[in-house]
């Protein structure tokens, strides 16, 4: 095997980023099961999913800001 300790360290890193990037999924999109086997299901999937928690989190944000100025507006 001709492989440095430093693209050993680089492989490593890499593999945590992407053990990090699926604990995200399955915490913050709920994506439990991933449903096909291609890695075009695996996209499809993944990106629904993205797409509902960013409009969710917009959503979210928005609330806030209209609950934030009727609280300011009620105060005035």
């Amino acid at each position: 095997m001709d492989v440095t300790v430093e693209e050993i360290a680089a492989m490593y890193k890499s593999r945590w980023d992407i053990e990090s990037f699926f604990r995200w999924i399955k915490q913050n999109l709920n994506v439990r099961v991933l449903f096909g086997t291609t890695s075009n299901a695996l996209f499809k999937q993944l990106f629904a999913a993205m797409i509902a928690y960013v409009l969710l989190k917009f959503l979210h944000v928005q609330g806030q800001k209209k609950k934030k100025n009727k609280t300011n507006a009620c105060h005035l």
